[in-house]
């Protein structure tokens, strides 16, 4: 099973996305790009997220994000 990637963005987005689906009972998955050593070290400012969500999911996640992103 692969994953669907919904978005790509900063700590903040990702976190307040994340929240929106899974309060709409949306199991999300999220992956720092550069990995948890650069966030020690760098600091989550400089880091991209993406999240991801089961394939049954997407149309919904989509829908929900389409709304947050306005």
């Amino acid at each position: 099973m692969d994953l669907i990637l919904i978005k790509k963005g900063n700590h903040t987005e990702i976190s307040l996305l994340k929240g929106i689906l899974e309060n709409n009972q949306l199991k999300t998955l999220v992956k720092a790009d550069k990995g948890e050593g650069f966030v020690m070290r760098a600091g989550n400012l400089l880091e991209e997220y993406s999240l991801y969500v089961h394939p049954d999911d997407e149309t919904a996640a989509r829908e929900l994000a389409e709304i947050y992103a306005e």
